[in-house]
């Protein structure tokens, strides 16, 4: 890697965005030409030496591990690697007893103890992944990837190959574990070497670091690739379909085939994801059928890891995978309405899109409103549409969102119709603790019996859609040149028009009273002043009446468009169209 790329790494690493910082770490981490290290490891000490702990800290801290097999860069500054071997293990520590914060296939966790492998005859080292070994075995929970990262230790124990190890391996490969078996068998031997032999002993593939390796790939190069690899992995062991995390892979695959490669070629169009409509994605993205078909496999794939592990998506709440998925489900709910909710069983305010979520006006902040729109719900039907009711607190001091769901998307509606051509399905209160139930007193999931949903129906708001009558620019226009303000009363703005009235009204008024005193000044050869005294009003009455006429006129067609003007509006204020009584 030339020298150049290293620095364009580094200054990326500095000023990137998060998920840019965590590449360029990881690509600095896999150098492995001593010079390209002595390079960047001032660039990894710098990421490293935050005092903010994020990921991108943690994956400094793996990079900066696999330059311990550079014995120069370990003689120069060995309390730098002594660091952050005791960091990596303080990590694997907490994992062990937390499997449930481990990232999906224990990618991360891996990579943590292959960088560890390198520290050659380190009994510290040792002492501390069978100390993560323990632990794992200790905790309940999460075995799959418990189990995981035990393997990792055994695996990178025998690595390691300092004796105490041998003692560790041996007990348990008593105890029957093939990745121990495998580790005392080809002690002192490479980290893929002893991989190999596991493979070769019969390990669980999903042990298998290849697994490993393509789901690290999925989200940028080959998720084709990827794809493959599962399929064959699946085929050798069926009861992966109870693996939650296989599910998660198969579904991140299906996700960077369907809009996450398209999402990244097109970066330079800054389109805002929450608030693209169907014409955007399609139009300006480039999504097309086979795109959206792709995501709807990767919902299925959500969908089956979730029956695998239930809870397993509200875990990722406030993480960037809980971004990703909601990326994905809003690309393919904008383009095939309701699509999301019958694969997965669930669905978010937020993926309808502004178009489909109304509210009744002046009755609840948009404020309050934006946290219920990332909150999962489930509902008996299939519901497309949503009209915010109101927001409170129930008796157990939950904050809600009372909300009209609908079968049907509001672009149906035509001026004079109900809100029940739209197919209203019932309402939902959807709790600030992620639950959601028909009534305030039910927590979970809703009732569905038949008497219940009725209920609901009847107690739906009979809104009517409104839209203003046209008015005609022209006509507003000429009615504020004649008599300022008169076009902004027609347009319906009365106080912003009796106003223009009374100051164009009153500039008329001084010039007819100037016009007096004009007459006595050119009586007394004082022309020229008393012209300027009555032609000074008449110049500001004509330019307020110019300006008023245009704002009329541009305003009137602001009307026509459905757009709801406030009382003092001008034409150059913005303001949101007037739909559905929104």
């Amino acid at each position: 890697m030339a020298l150049e790329k290293i620095e364009r790494l580094g200054q990326q690493m500095q000023f990137g965005s998060d998920d840019e910082r965590i590449w360029a770490i990881i690509e600095l981490g896999n150098l492995t030409d001593k010079d390209e290290q002595d390079e960047a490891f001032s660039y990894l000490v710098w990421e490293a030496s935050h005092e903010t702990a994020d990921d991108a800290k943690l994956w400094a801290h793996i990079s900066l591990t696999k330059f311990v097999t550079n014995e120069s860069l370990r003689r120069a500054v060995p309390a730098w690697f002594e660091s952050a071997r005791d960091t990596l293990l303080r990590f694997l520590l907490y994992y062990a007893q937390h499997p449930e914060d481990m990232t999906p296939v224990g990618l991360r966790e891996t990579e943590m103890v292959k960088a560890l492998a390198g520290f050659k005859g380190d009994k510290v080292v040792v002492e501390g992944l069978t100390q993560v070994v323990q632990s794992s075995v200790e905790t309940e929970g999460h075995r799959t990837l418990s189990q995981l990262l035990i393997a990792r230790c055994f695996r990178g124990i025998g690595a390691i190959g300092e004796e105490s190890g041998r003692e560790v391996l041996k007990y348990w490969s008593d105890q029957g574990s093939v990745a121990a078996k495998a580790a005392s068998e080809m002690f002192g031997a490479t980290w893929e070497d002893i991989e190999a032999r596991e493979g070769q002993m019969g390990a669980p593939p999903i042990e298998g670091q290849a697994i490993m390796e393509d789901v690290y790939r999925l989200s940028e190069s080959d998720p084709d690739k990827a794809l493959h690899t599962l399929g064959e992995i699946y085929s050798k062991s069926p009861t992966l379909q109870q693996n939650p995390l296989f599910h998660y892979s198969v579904a991140t695959a299906y996700g960077t085939k369907g809009f996450w490669q398209l999402w990244r070629q097109k970066q330079t169009l800054d389109i805002d994801i929450l608030v693209a409509d169907e014409p955007t994605l399609r139009g300006e993205l480039g999504l097309t059928d086979e795109h959206l078909d792709y995501l709807e496999k990767a919902m299925l794939a959500l969908k089956a890891m979730e029956d695998a592990e239930p809870g397993r998506l509200a875990k990722f709440k406030g993480t960037d995978r809980q971004v990703q998925i909601d990326a994905m489900a809003i690309a393919l709910e904008r383009c095939r309405p309701g699509r999301v909710q019958e694969l997965l069983g669930k669905t978010k305010l937020i993926y309808f899109g502004l178009e489909r979520i109304k509210r009744l006006r002046h009755q609840v902040d948009e404020a309050l409103v934006n946290p219920f729109l990332y909150i999962f719900f489930d509902f008996h039907t299939i519901v497309r549409a949503a009209l915010i009711l109101e927001h409170g607190r129930d008796a157990k001091g939950r904050a809600y969102l009372h909300c009209s769901l609908f079968s049907r998307t509001f672009d149906v509606l035509a001026p004079g119709d109900t809100l029940g051509k739209v197919g209203i399905e019932g309402s939902i209160y959807i709790f600030d603790d992620g639950t959601c139930g028909y009534f305030l007193e039910q927590i979970g999931k809703p009732e569905t019996t038949q008497e219940g949903i009725g209920k609901q129906v009847t107690q739906q708001p009979q809104l009517v859609l409104t839209q203003p009558k046209s008015k005609e620019p022209i006509l507003a226009a000429i009615l504020s040149l004649l008599f300022g303000g008169m076009g902004q009363i027609y347009i319906g703005q009365t106080s912003k028009g009796i106003l223009l009235i009374a100051v164009i009204g009153g500039a008329i008024l001084l010039s007819c009273c100037l016009g007096f005193v004009l007459l006595s000044l050119s009586q007394r050869g004082a022309t020229w002043l008393g012209l300027l005294c009555c032609g000074i009003p008449w110049f500001v009455d004509t330019i307020m009446a110019i300006g008023s006429s245009i704002d009329a006129y541009i305003l009137a067609q602001r009307v026509n468009k459905g757009e709801s003007l406030q009382a003092w509006d001008w034409f150059g204020t913005s303001r949101t169209k007037n739909r559905g009584g929104q």
